[in-house]
């Protein structure tokens, strides 16, 4: 999953158009279709703004960003499996929404979860 694919799933998820959220970030809708598209790379400082127009938590759009690998312009875009074993079972549409507290509990059991099979795998 790149971080254009999330862009726009968290921008469809809030029922916007491009435009319209391009016409919110002060930017052209092909610049918002470029990132989206994986085409051009989404500078650090795009987050935080993206974050309050969709009103969601800036940590978490920065930590997902993260996650795939994309956090700055010098690094190229692709596909990157996450270093989290939850990020892996639970896809990240799941998050939206969810706070820390809950967020925090599922990443737990879904870690202990995993640990279990994972011990019963090397016996």
């Amino acid at each position: 999953m790149s971080i254009g694919n999330l862009l726009r799933d968290i921008r469809k998820r809030k029922g916007l158009s491009q435009k319209d959220t391009a016409a919110k970030l002060n930017m052209s809708k092909s610049t918002l279709s470029r990132y989206e598209t994986n085409q051009r790379n989404v500078p650090n400082s795009f987050y935080k703004t993206f974050a309050e127009i969709m009103e969601i938590d800036y940590d978490w759009l920065w930590n997902q960003a993260g996650h795939i690998g994309v956090a700055d312009s010098t690094e190229p875009y692709g596909e990157k499996k996450s270093p989290q074993p939850w990020f892996e079972v639970m896809p990240y549409q799941e998050w939206i929404g969810l706070d820390e507290d809950d967020l925090k509990s599922i990443k737990n059991i879904i870690e202990y979860t995993l640990s279990i099979k994972n011990n019963k795998k090397g016996e």
